[in-house]
């Protein structure tokens, strides 16, 4: 894995919020997800939503909200 350190605002700006936050270039195209660890799925959240994005072809620009990631887990564990 690959360590990233981040500037105060940056950080600020990822652990200021407990939802689901997609990570975008300068040219407001997405380039990946995070989910802060305090969150009790973090890492299946992010990989459900990196995955729901590239199925789209990666045309839609908005974060997915921790209940539509909750809603996609759940039918990838066949809706337990």
């Amino acid at each position: 894995m690959t360590t990233v350190t981040l500037d105060e605002k940056a950080l600020a700006a990822l652990t200021g919020d407990d939802n689901l936050i997609a990570i975008q270039n300068a040219a407001g195209e997405i380039v990946g997800f995070y989910a802060p660890v305090r969150q009790e799925y973090a890492d299946q959240y992010a990989a459900v939503a990196a995955k729901s994005y590239s199925a789209r072809g990666g045309r839609e620009r908005r974060a997915l909200t921790t209940p539509e990631v909750a809603a996609c887990l759940e039918l990838l564990e066949g809706g337990k």
